[in-house]
């Protein structure tokens, strides 16, 4: 006996998921990503008919983790590490295209060498006046 538990696969959710990742056209997005036919793909958003085990597979292969993370109540660990690896990897795409725009400055650039930055351990992340220590008048700045 399998230690496995049997999950129902939410497709009003499902439903939610794909229109917000295509707000307009949904189903022939859906249809022409997964080559399925758009009238199939109509029938789900309606909730009036379920994909099959083949369309479940291509709607997962061709939205990923956040498509488990949307159908399902509670995901698997292998689903949940999945589903923070793709997030992950999203996020660096993201900071690498904000780098590029900025003209391939990067956010620490500049930041690490200045004597009222050194030590506070913020990173970039932190531009505010956290852990810098105001100083006295007449004190000579280092080096």
């Amino acid at each position: 006996m399998s230690d496995r538990k049997l999950v129902d696969f939410d497709l009003k959710a499902v439903a939610s998921h794909l229109r917000a990742v295509h707000p307009s056209k949904t189903a022939e997005h859906v249809a022409a990503r997964i080559e399925a036919p758009v009238e199939t793909v109509r029938q789900w958003l309606r909730l009036a008919a379920r994909p099959g085990f083949c369309a479940t597979l291509k709607l997962i292969g061709a939205y990923g983790p956040e498509l488990l993370a949307a159908a399902l109540p509670s995901l698997p660990d292998w689903a949940a590490r999945a589903l923070i690896a793709e997030r992950r990897r999203a996020a660096m795409d993201e900071l690498r295209r904000l780098e590029e725009r900025l003209g391939g400055f990067h956010a620490d650039d500049g930041e690490r060498d200045r004597p009222d930055r050194m030590g506070d351990g913020m990173g970039a992340g932190f531009r505010g006046r956290v852990g810098v220590v105001p100083r006295a008048r007449g004190d000579v700045a280092d080096g």
